[in-house]
């Protein structure tokens, strides 16, 4: 009896988790509903058994381990902080680390609970991150109808335009890898009607709209796009090729539509490629450095450049410039990127705004390749179910994984809440995929 009870309270704490894990300033309930949940979870014996066996058996976590096992290597040996690489490495590393255990956790007890399954998990982590989405998407509606506040560029509840796009995108690509499954014949693992899955997905569309975060959006472009592109190479022969080809088109309708609107709405795509082409000059053009000191360019129509797109262009650069200086990396820091600026520079600068940089720079190319590693075992894993079984958490874990990696691109994702949002979900797909054919 016990463990129906603890698997029943596990759900319930990983909705609530996953609804808190984005909201700002509830660090210490977020770490008390991981407890909780931890404790739910692995007082269960044949939970323990389960996660012991997979992290023997599955490559993607030998992986993982290796490259745990590298970034405390340089701690002694390449470092440019060790003190502060080792207070980063419990901070961060760990915090994400029990995050994955976790994940494995939760999906190992809806295995092994008699009459549960994979799906009863993630309906549950699916009704969550929905639920999350409609909670800002309330908050948007709020604003403009109560209080009169346009909504387009607006934060909300979770308090970040990266925040609230990254959330959304997250649950935009379950909605899609659902979608794909019911269409394909793989079956049903989220327990609402298809008209509520259409409108949770342009739910999801309309609040990465209006967050005004320009990354996001091109997120959801490119899962449409790519989606479509499953739809009209990938769908069972059983769907006609009108049917396959009528989806293609309609979700790049979709994207397109999405695309005109943005640049509609944000006037800066107007000065992106002009201001990027300045990013390629980080010995000439300093401004990435300092622009107080080294004022930003003037385009040639005599507009202010689109700072953000430069610097963040330049950032790239530059970092991947400086990660050849240090192939072995600096250790482990969310500040990698400033530290190494201020080691050749003597300039004092932000974070680089891109996990990749802050990845390479402190892993050094070894980390980065086992990083990427990992990252391709993970989606290998979905695309090997996803040929044999066009269902949800085939497409869901390299929507998962692609979107995530994309993302580290530009985006400073691996740090923080989103880092352990992201490992939990990869626990989680781990071990729903691990042997497919003997599970429920």
């Amino acid at each position: 009896m016990l463990a129906p009870r603890r698997h029943t309270a596990a759900l319930w704490l990983t909705l609530i988790l996953l609804i808190v894990w984005s909201i700002p300033h509830t660090v210490a309930l977020r770490y008390t509903l991981m407890t909780g949940l931890a404790l739910c979870v692995f007082s269960v014996p044949a939970v323990r058994q389960a996660v012991a066996a997979q992290w023997r058996s599955q490559p993607a976590l030998w992986i993982y381990l290796a490259l745990s096992a590298w970034l405390l290597i340089q701690i002694p040996t390449v470092a440019m902080h060790p003190q502060e690489t080792l207070e980063e490495l419990r901070g961060q590393w760990l915090k994400s680390s029990l995050a994955l255990l976790l994940g494995m956790g939760v999906m190992q007890l809806g295995r092994t609970t008699p009459g549960s399954s994979r799906a009863v998990v993630f309906n549950r982590v699916f009704v969550a991150l929905g639920l999350a989405v409609w909670i800002q998407g309330a908050d948007y509606l709020w604003a403009w109808l109560v209080l009169g506040e346009p909504s387009f560029n607006s934060t909300g509840v979770f308090n970040g335009k990266v925040q609230v796009s990254y959330l959304a995108n997250l649950f935009l690509s379950l909605c899609m890898a659902e979608a794909f499954s019911r269409v394909c014949g793989g079956g049903r693992h989220v327990a609402v009607s298809s008209p509520l899955l259409a409108g949770w997905a342009l739910c999801a569309v309309a609040v990465t709209f209006f967050s005004g975060a320009r990354n996001g959006l091109i997120g959801v472009v490119l899962l449409c796009v790519s989606t479509g592109l499953l739809m009209l190479y990938y769908a069972p022969s059983r769907i006609r090729p009108w049917q396959r080809l009528g989806g293609f088109a309609l979700l790049l309708c979709v994207a397109a539509g999405l695309a005109g609107a943005q640049l509609k709405t944000d006037t800066r795509w107007a000065r992106f490629i002009e201001s990027t082409s300045y990013s390629f000059q980080t010995d000439t053009v300093l401004s990435w450095l300092d622009p107080k000191r080294y004022p930003y360019p003037i385009l040639s129509d005599g507009q202010p450049l689109d700072d953000s797109a430069y610097e963040r262009t330049a950032w790239i650069i530059v970092g991947m410039k400086l990660s050849a200086e240090h192939k072995l990396g600096v250790g482990f820091t969310r500040k990698a990127y400033t530290n190494t600026v201020m080691d050749k520079y003597g300039v004092l600068v932000r974070h680089s705004h891109s996990g990749l940089v802050e990845y390479t720079l402190g892993m050094g190319w070894p980390g980065i390749a086992l990083w990427a590693a990992f990252l391709l075992t993970v989606f290998s894993q979905g695309l090997r179910r996803l040929l044999r079984k066009h269902d949800t958490l085939a497409l869901a874990s390299m929507f998962l994984v692609s979107g995530f990696a994309g993302r580290m691109i530009i985006e400073n994702v691996t740090r923080d809440h989103m880092m352990e949002m992201f490992m939990f979900l990869i626990g989680l797909m781990l071990a729903a995929l691990v042997r497919p054919a003997q599970a429920r």
